[in-house]
């Protein structure tokens, strides 16, 4: 369970170990076997960010580009 948000559906084994994982990296443990990549974890959050409209797409190539904003 997120904080403060209601699972949708039962989370399989996987999923769990996922978000544990997430949660041990995020509490400062660089000791945790990751059962997906960094990188997977950042894109698929940024996914969300586009496909919810709270990043435009020209927002983040301006913040992955140093390009400033006009």
């Amino acid at each position: 369970m997120v904080e403060g948000r209601p699972v949708l559906r039962p989370l399989s084994a996987r999923e769990v170990v996922i978000l544990d994982a997430i949660e041990r990296l995020a509490a400062g443990r660089d000791d945790v076997p990751l059962p997906v990549k960094p990188s997977q974890v950042a894109a698929a959050l940024i996914r969300i960010l586009l496909a919810r409209r709270l990043v435009t797409e020209q927002e983040l190539l301006d913040a992955l580009l140093g390009t400033p904003a006009p």
